[in-house]
């Protein structure tokens, strides 16, 4: 899990990971949301360690959408 999420964590290049805000931003983000949620129910695993700045600023922009 941690080097696919490296990887997106490199993908990103602007505030979406296409570009502007498409169907790949809803399907990344419930992904992203149960890694939080595994830190949150079970810190021991070290999950929290896996979102990095990029991947937690763009949780972050979804969850202020209007419509999250």
């Amino acid at each position: 899990m941690a080097k696919e999420l490296a990887y997106v964590e490199d993908q990103f290049q602007q505030d979406y990971l296409v570009g502007s805000l498409s169907v790949a931003d809803f399907t990344l983000y419930p992904l992203l949301a149960l890694v939080q949620r595994l830190h949150e129910r079970l810190p021991q695993l070290g999950t929290g360690a896996l979102l990095w700045p990029k991947l937690t600023a763009f949780m972050l922009r979804m969850e202020q959408l209007p419509y999250f």
